[in-house]
């Protein structure tokens, strides 16, 4: 509710996602939607993923027919003994989306993969990160850069937000294509807000660190928001979550009830989604154009949220209550059990972390890496990084998409190189072909599933 418009009027966020979607709609025209779905390029594009999913298909009754991997498995190859797997994955929407993404921000993207995985193999190798996981501090430092991104986030639209909660005191009538009203937004976030120190007060956490936990939520979901408007990446998950902060206090500083609320609220947040911040920011892009008309959108949004949150709820009590949670063959529903393990783990192991200096070294050493990378982003014209990219290599979703970014950023560099911004419209089409063409294809095999194999569907979807 609090997304500030004017941004993609100013041409700074792309918003890959909306643009399809604009393009599909027809809103710049049906002649050019007619050009666009009626091209020879559209339907190359969308020839593609239809036809490596039908075949796959055609191997769900026959184990030894010659599948092709290309677009659905993908392969992890090893680097060495002392680096994470590269994971070859190739996905057609990420391909798409990604061709309608900066160019910066997908050259940072590969480039800090590159960067990242060279630093942890090299600490693994001497042993500088041990005890902090696989990924040797970079999560912690991948962390650390998210938070300075957040609150830079916040700082560009410190101006915005003032006069958001100014509509207190005076009527507001600049919200001409917004979801919402300021005053109804800001009443909204604060009631919200209230209600989440409260419930985590009640529930057991320390008072302090539930209004901190609370802060940090917003930060981080306001700046994931940004994060998907600007990449693109379909699998994306937040480098940080609002309660993950309290990994980061000595413990001995946490009693064992806010442990235990820390693990059960954990067990929420499903990698990392950041439940409707970035669908609500997509929604507000898309509505933005409709002028008045964007009031009905938002009314429409609220009330299918409301009705999604009913069904999703009440399906999940249903279908665990019948089949069992753990038939669902979900990691959510599998792992779930082990965070009583893990509070147990918690209360026993207080002030016995003897990692947390060197994590919170990785952290601070994130932040001030991200701050000189805003500063260079900002101050020098020439500076061909984003600093998006810092945040995110570390995360699995990203790990697994870094072929389709690479993919994307050479065949947008050589068609802007060699045709400029003329050849880049012109292979618009194919792009959005891919992403119809695997929405298409799934589609087709979430029904031939239904119909032939109830209760023994096929995984096509391992973005995430």
């Amino acid at each position: 509710m609090l997304w500030d418009p004017s941004c993609d009027l100013s041409g700074r966020i792309p918003f890959p996602f909306a643009r399809v979607i604009e393009d599909l709609a027809g809103t710049r025209g049906e002649e050019a939607r007619h050009a666009l779905v009626h091209g020879r390029l559209f339907w190359i594009g969308f020839a593609i993923p239809t036809f490596v999913i039908m075949w796959y298909m055609l191997g769900y009754s026959r184990p030894d027919f010659p599948i092709i991997r290309l677009g659905i498995l993908g392969t992890n190859y090893s680097l060495g003994r002392h680096m994470p797997r590269f994971r070859a994955h190739l996905y057609f929407p990420m391909v798409g989306f990604a061709y309608f993404t900066d160019l910066s921000v997908l050259l940072s993207i590969w480039v800090f993969y590159l960067l990242t995985w060279s630093q942890i193999g090299l600490t693994t190798r001497l042993g500088f990160a041990e005890g902090l996981g696989s990924y040797a501090g970079a999560t912690q430092q991948g962390l650390g850069g998210y938070i300075v991104f957040c609150a830079w986030t916040l700082w560009t639209a410190r101006r915005y937000l003032r006069n958001v909660f100014q509509s207190f005191r005076k009527p507001d009538t600049s919200t001409i294509g917004e979801l919402y009203s300021h005053r109804s937004a800001a009443t909204i976030l604060i009631a919200c807000s209230l209600f989440m120190v409260f419930w985590l007060g009640k529930s057991g956490m320390q008072p302090v660190l539930a209004f901190a936990v609370v802060i940090f939520w917003f930060l981080f979901y306001t700046g994931f928001a940004k994060v998907v408007a600007t990449t693109g990446l379909v699998f994306v998950e937040s480098p940080g979550l609002g309660i993950r902060i309290s990994d980061y206090l000595p413990s001995r500083l946490l009693t064992p009830n806010t442990m235990a609320i820390r693990r059960l609220v954990g067990t929420t947040y499903q990698n990392g989604k950041c439940f409707a911040a970035s669908n609500a920011a997509q929604a507000a892009r898309l509505a933005h154009p409709l002028g008045q008309q964007a009031k009905t959108v938002g009314r429409a949004t609220a009330i299918g949220l409301v009705l999604a949150l009913i069904a999703a709820s009440c399906s999940v009590v249903y279908l665990g209550h019948v089949f069992g949670a753990s038939n669902f063959d979900s990691n959510e529903f599998n792992i779930a059990p082990s965070y009583l393990n893990l509070i147990v783990s918690d209360v026993r192991n207080v002030g016995h972390d003897t990692n947390y200096a060197l994590k919170i070294t990785y952290v601070i050493g994130g932040a001030l890496t991200m701050a000189a990378l805003t500063f260079c982003r900002y101050r020098f014209a020439w500076w061909p990084l984003d600093p998006i990219g810092f945040t995110l290599v570390a995360l699995n979703s990203v790990q697994r998409s870094i072929l389709s970014v690479f993919i994307a950023w050479v065949a947008k560099s050589v068609i802007l190189r060699v045709g400029g911004i003329t050849l880049f419209r012109r292979w618009q089409p194919f792009f959005i072909g891919l992403i119809v063409g695997n929405a298409f294809g799934i589609t087709v095999a979430i029904i031939i599933d239904v119909i032939y194999y109830p209760g023994a569907g096929h995984n096509l979807y391992y973005g995430d």
